[in-house]
């Protein structure tokens, strides 16, 4: 599964520029969980619903990066 958490998320009624990171997740058949975060950055444009047109993976981020983009 994916998961997005935002840091900054600046639009308009047609455009958006949001930036965060994303936790990826799955668990291998027999194994445990794997958990990745990952800073991101991306751009939308609404064409009837929003349509992400390009996204830039930056690098990993840590688990306490992604905690406090909930406030926790």
């Amino acid at each position: 599964g994916v998961e997005l958490r935002f840091s900054q998320r600046l639009l308009s009624e047609t455009t958006a520029h949001e930036t965060g990171i994303f936790r990826y997740h799955f668990t291998p058949e027999g194994g445990e969980e794997v958990v990745q975060h990952i800073h991101l950055a991306a751009l939308l444009v609404k064409k009837g619903t929003w349509l992400m047109m390009m996204e830039y993976q930056k690098t990993p981020a840590t688990q306490s990066e992604w905690d406090a983009l909930s406030g926790q």
